[in-house]
């Protein structure tokens, strides 16, 4: 079930309610995205948001599909900032013709500059011709 804006923080108060009623321990977080605590028997748990590192309590239901965010605007920050890193991975390259590390302006870039590029098709120019 999506809730929007003050729907929301209202279901995020009732799940926290329903939690705190039940007083059991809390265990230590072992990897990120692993629940904080499950209460057997219950339909709610607390987890730690995988982007801010906010507490949220969430519906045992729904983190069998990989709940890892308190929000929907967590989720897509956190996909952003995914896609940022790969395409910075994406656009740093080696150079074809010297091998130089280089951050590419266009990722269907080989050379580093137009001093390679143009040396690079003398020489297939060159052994075009032999």
């Amino acid at each position: 079930m999506r809730f929007r804006g003050n729907d929301y923080s209202y279901k995020q108060q009732e799940l926290e309610k329903k939690y705190l009623s039940y007083s059991g321990e809390e265990r230590p977080e072992m990897n990120p995205g692993q629940p904080l605590a499950l209460i057997k028997g219950w339909s709610v748990g607390k987890m730690r948001c995988m982007n801010c590192q906010k507490e949220f309590y969430f519906e045992v239901e729904s983190y069998n599909y990989g709940l890892k965010y308190c929000s929907r605007a967590c989720a897509n920050s956190a996909n952003g900032q995914r896609r940022k890193a790969q395409r910075h991975e994406a656009w740093n390259k080696a150079c074809a013709c010297c091998g130089k590390q280089f951050t590419a302006k266009r990722l269907d870039a080989e050379y580093c500059s137009a001093a390679c590029k143009q040396a690079a098709y003398r020489a297939r120019k060159e052994r075009g011709a032999e």
